[in-house]
């Protein structure tokens, strides 16, 4: 008789702690484009009262300040939009962070004051082998050359991505 009810109780405890799990380890992916358009609201907690974490995908445009706190600028072009949204970071800088690199933040978003708040930065390992072979497929940002490197005088945005 107690068998049942301690099978059930553990049935459903397995079953509630795979909720949380999944629940609490979805977090939404977005492209710049996507928050930095008119209306985009930050995602809140049930009570309303903080904003819950989101990733954000996009390329380093430009580097404003390299102290503490990080502050940089991201940008998205696809399908014929120019999207940038402002950066300001206290994590740890990547090895490979520079103007050009693919990058993903984790953080949160203030609509308001149209700022990204990274908590994580990771940015894109890319591959010797991609490079060669699909080296017109690598977004750069003009004035940069391929290695993240600036070209004296010029500036610009990079190009769209190509598939």
């Amino acid at each position: 008789m107690k068998i049942p009810i301690v099978v059930a109780t553990l049935v459903a405890g397995l079953g509630f702690l795979i909720y949380m799990a999944l629940a609490q380890g979805s977090i939404p992916t977005y492209e710049v484009a996507e928050i930095a358009a008119p209306g985009f609201e930050s995602h809140r907690d049930p009570a309303g009262a903080e904003p819950k974490p989101i990733r954000l995908e996009g390329f380093i445009l430009s580097v404003e300040r390299e102290g503490d706190p990080l502050q940089f600028t991201v940008i998205d072009q696809r399908k014929g939009i120019e999207a940038t949204v402002r950066v300001e970071s206290r994590a740890v800088k990547p090895d490979l962070f520079r103007p050009s690199a693919e990058i993903t933040l984790e953080g949160t978003f203030d609509s308001a004051a149209r700022l990204f708040t990274a908590d994580k930065i990771w940015t894109k390992c890319p591959s010797k082998y991609q490079e060669i072979e699909n080296a017109d497929k690598f977004p750069t940002v003009k004035g940069y050359d391929k290695e993240g490197n600036p070209v004296q005088g010029a500036t610009g945005i990079p190009p769209s991505r190509k598939s």
